[in-house]
């Protein structure tokens, strides 16, 4: 079976396709895990394969890709049997927070690219969390943003927080100026029920960050992946 890239660096191949006849004591642990309830089963994915005071870097050979990893992750737990996987991947994807270069656009989209591979659409389309870092001077159109995601694989309305940092106060209050109603400024309360630190990105200049987000952006508790059917 070939493997896929995760976004820890670890080769993750599919799910396990160890027939019934050959199950040994380990898989058969794992049956029994998929006995319990639902719920029960979530948080155990959520504590492998969720850091909520981390974020994940989606730019290929740029290390680390996850800046001072306050959690280690354990997504070699996809590896255990089909069920898992079906069940796990999302919330691996959807529950923890990216961050995507949404600016400039000639570079944006090839490093997304790059970093996902020919599995683009099947990983970065599980997306829900992105935060993007805004350059002095730039411009945001929401049109434009929507058609670079696109353009990822990731998909504008199914996003659950989209959030922007600029160092440049000038340049958030421009934004808001120029009619970008979809835009909000994001204090630092809105920030902790968005599930956002307000120092990620760049330590040294926590204090002149200033973010907005979009509007309708929602809280972690809000949203909650549930198992997969298939």
């Amino acid at each position: 079976m070939s493997s896929s890239k995760s976004p820890m660096d670890l080769d993750i191949p599919g799910p396990s396709e160890t027939s019934s006849s050959n199950l040994d004591a380990p898989a058969q642990v794992f049956e029994k895990f998929l006995d319990l309830p639902a719920e029960l089963r979530l948080n155990v994915y959520r504590h492998a394969l969720v850091d909520d005071a981390g974020y994940i870097i989606a730019i290929r050979n740029l290390p680390p890709c996850r800046p001072n990893m306050p959690k280690k992750l354990s997504p070699a737990l996809l590896r255990t049997c089909k069920s898992v996987y079906n069940e796990a991947l999302p919330i691996l994807y959807q529950e923890n927070t990216w961050m995507i270069r949404s600016f400039p656009p000639e570079r944006c989209i090839p490093e997304l690219m790059a970093y996902f591979g020919e599995d683009r659409d099947k990983y970065a389309g599980m997306i829900r969390r992105i935060f993007t870092v805004g350059f002095k001077g730039c411009t945001l159109d929401q049109g434009e943003i929507k058609e670079r995601l696109a353009a990822m694989g990731i998909q504008w309305e199914n996003l659950h927080v989209w959030a922007v940092r600029t160092t440049e106060d000038q340049d958030l209050d421009k934004w808001l100026k120029k009619g970008e109603d979809w835009l909000e400024r994001a204090d630092e309360r809105k920030m902790a029920v968005l599930g956002l630190q307000p120092e990620w990105w760049d330590v040294a200049y926590r204090r002149n960050a200033w973010w907005a987000c979009k509007k309708g952006s929602k809280g972690k508790g809000e949203m909650k992946s549930r198992p997969s059917s298939s």
